[in-house]
């Protein structure tokens, strides 16, 4: 977990938690997020159409910590749905 014990080691982030029926969903807005479909290069997939990116949970780690820090409800879930 992220130790919050100097105030010099606080880290500014801005989350988004909605509340669901049973759940809370978590969105961080990610600090140098990579960019997809920026160039001819890499054009937008022709199928790609109500579809997710793959898992990538060690690039959210940070977020997900720091989010359980401020709000120790998410921590204490038995069961995580999605992110």
């Amino acid at each position: 977990m992220i130790q919050r014990d100097d105030p010099k080691d606080a880290v500014l982030l801005s989350l988004i938690i909605k509340p669901g029926a049973t759940t809370l969903n978590l969105g961080p807005y990610e600090r140098n997020c990579k960019a997809h479909w920026v160039t001819p290069d890499d054009p937008i997939p022709d199928d790609f159409s109500f579809q997710l990116f793959p898992d990538d949970l060690d690039r959210l780690e940070f977020y997900i910590e720091d989010a359980m820090a401020r709000v120790p409800l998410l921590g204490s879930s038995h069961h995580v749905v999605s992110l």
